[in-house]
């Protein structure tokens, strides 16, 4: 009734988001009913968001759930840009969405514009693509990466989603592995 006495007396609409007793969200608005150059009354619209309210609230929690991941999420443009870094990212790589001006080129060394390019193309005609990488972070140190691709299309723009692991440790074992094989195998006997 407030809001409705507010509405007629200025003229100007209200709109809010409300919740009946039963947990559904509407959106409410009162907009002035005008005849003759002055407000006669109010016109009193109910529209029901909640399907609208609960969509909103599972992008929320993908949201956090991506910000907060310990795994480095980025999002690629195709001149390699980065356009989206969580905070993984932004913490092995520097910056944050407003101020980086790295590149993937930047990031995975061995990288040329026209090896990206190609990946890039290859990522959206197959739909993904994972490889391993020797990545370059901020503080200058290599650190051994494991990079998911994933093709993503937004307001008509082809992008490349990134999730990288940093696999350093594993890469380190491998090689363990790989020079005892060796050593086993260069031996006479099969015992170094």
């Amino acid at each position: 009734p407030e809001r409705i006495g507010l509405v007629l007396e200025t003229g100007k609409p209200f709109e809010a988001q409300v919740r009946d007793h039963g947990g559904a969200y509407y959106l409410l608005r009162l907009l002035p009913y005008q005849r003759e150059g002055s407000v006669q009354g109010v016109v009193l619209t109910l529209v029901d968001i909640s399907t609208l309210r609960a969509a909103e609230g599972r992008i929320e929690q993908l949201s956090l759930v991506v910000e907060n991941s310990t795994e480095m999420q980025s999002i690629f443009s195709r001149d390699g840009r980065v356009t989206y870094g969580n905070r993984s990212f932004n913490r092995a790589f520097g910056g944050d969405d407003e101020e980086r001006m790295v590149s993937f080129m930047d990031i995975y060394r061995g990288w040329s514009r026209e090896a990206f390019l190609d990946l890039f193309d290859e990522c959206h005609a197959d739909g993904g693509r994972t490889l391993e990488a020797v990545a370059t972070l901020a503080s200058g140190e290599t650190i051994d990466i494991e990079i998911r691709l994933t093709p993503v299309v937004f307001e008509g723009e082809e992008l490349m989603y990134a999730h990288g692991s940093d696999v350093t440790s594993r890469k380190s074992v491998e090689r363990q592995l790989l020079l005892r094989d060796r050593a086993i195998a260069a031996s006479t006997n099969g015992i170094v």
